[in-house]
């Protein structure tokens, strides 16, 4: 988000959100500093320090073996101040495997 800081793991908190005809299911992310991941995006103005500006789902990534079959929203929120900010990441389907 321009304009604030991303300076430490705790600034913010971020979730992956999966949002379907079956209701609307949200996961924890974790914050990484990552500086070469972040500074390429960084848009002209901005100021600070956003070099953990990143989140990741970690190597086991998101289970999510108990979500009804269907077609979901892909999206991913940062809470951050009192504020919750979202941005629309694409489409998935899941299937059963079972």
């Amino acid at each position: 988000m321009p304009g604030r800081n991303a300076d430490r793991d705790g600034h913010a908190f971020y979730y992956l959100v999966l949002q379907g005809k079956t209701g609307c299911h949200s996961f924890p992310l974790g914050v990484r500093k990552n500086p070469d991941a972040v500074r390429p995006h960084k848009q002209p103005g901005d100021l600070g320090n956003y070099d953990s500006g990143y989140f990741t789902t970690g190597a086991g990534g998101v289970d999510v073996s108990d979500l009804p079959a269907g077609r979901y929203s892909v999206l991913v929120s940062m809470s951050a101040g009192g504020a919750l900010f979202t941005k629309k990441a694409g489409k998935i389907t899941l299937k059963k495997t079972r």
